[in-house]
């Protein structure tokens, strides 16, 4: 027992971090593993506003081309179902690509960060009742910022808590209804704010650095 303990005190107290982040690592993992809080505004049309949980999965891959200086790529597809301000209910589905950068600050088991990127999203919204059909489908550039802290629980393993905001503009609008399709003012426009914990994997990428 006292041999455990020494073991895991050890385990926990000595410095996790600045190893996987040095010039020539990489890392993967799920950027949406928990989504505790996630609040939408969209603008279409005169309408504005609603309050939206979601599910969904967000690979994400990222390279450190100096010391705590990373680019990577997400991609994400999530699910939502929500009631915008009219009472009508939509089912969005969403795929995001977004190249982004991360800083990282500090040299202890936990480390700071802050993220930029930038990318591509289309949304399909579906309208389904008994007599009517109509899907939207949506495309827009994303601007995103956020900031969290990544916390070493092994050399090759941290988690990652975060806060993100993110803001979309559309530039191509269509909808099919009943099987006729036809473009749409892009007068549309969308700010996403969430949280999350993500279960992060660091490894060695090419030539084995020391």
């Amino acid at each position: 027992m006292r041999l455990t303990t020494l073991l895991l005190f050890a385990f926990f107290s000595c410095n996790l971090s600045f190893a996987q982040t040095e010039k020539g690592k990489a890392f993967m993992g799920n950027q949406n593993l928990f989504d505790f809080v996630n609040i939408r505004s969209f603008k279409t049309h005169g309408q504005s506003g609603d309050l939206e949980r979601k599910i969904g999965i967000s690979p994400t891959i990222g390279y450190f081309i100096a010391d705590d200086f990373a680019v990577g790529l997400l991609t994400s597809y999530t699910i939502s179902q929500y009631t915008n301000t009219t009472g009508r209910e939509r089912v969005v589905g969403s795929a995001v690509l977004s190249p982004f950068i991360r800083s990282y600050f500090g040299d202890e088991s936990w480390k700071p960060f802050l993220e930029f990127g930038i990318g591509i999203r289309s949304d399909q919204t579906g309208y389904i009742r008994d007599d009517w059909k109509r899907i939207t489908t949506a495309n827009m550039f994303t601007f995103s910022a956020g900031a969290g802290v990544s916390y070493f629980i092994h050399p090759k393993i941290s988690l990652d808590f975060g806060l993100g905001y993110s803001h979309g503009v559309y530039f191509s609008v269509w909808e099919n209804e009943n099987g006729e399709r036809r473009e749409l003012d892009s007068d549309y426009s969308l700010s996403d704010l969430r949280s999350y914990l993500s279960f992060i994997y660091h490894f060695n990428f090419g030539k084995k650095t020391n």
